[in-house]
């Protein structure tokens, strides 16, 4: 008579190789990749916002990095100048008004006191 084997109740590691320092590294330039599409797909927005003056996101990309915004909005403008073949004046108003339409947190309101 055959005696049933019994099933183990210790839990197993369901990685085995989680120590691996290869796992670790190919886990960190992953993090990494996904970090740098994030921060791409924030300046796409951006820049679309600028473009249209449609919400995209909820991210104000002033209040993160102004220097960023103001080459994004300067890249943005001389697209629009050249594309709708206006002046670079008018191309950089038409981005500031788009962008502050888009963005209504950066409108200043008046202080009521």
């Amino acid at each position: 008579m055959n005696r049933p084997v019994p099933n183990s109740t210790r839990l197993t590691n369901p990685m085995p190789d989680a120590t691996n320092e290869g796992l670790h590294a190919e886990n960190g330039v992953l993090y990494r990749r996904v970090i740098l599409l994030e921060v791409q797909n924030i300046k796409y927005m951006t820049s679309l916002e600028m473009a249209t003056g449609r919400p995209y996101d909820k991210i104000d990309l002033s209040k993160i990095a102004p220097e960023l915004t103001t080459e994004l909005a300067e890249l943005v403008a001389q697209n629009i100048a050249r594309g709708l073949n206006i002046s670079i004046d008018t191309a950089r108003s038409r981005v500031a008004q788009y962008y502050a339409s888009a963005n209504p947190t950066q409108i200043e309101t008046p202080s009521q006191g």
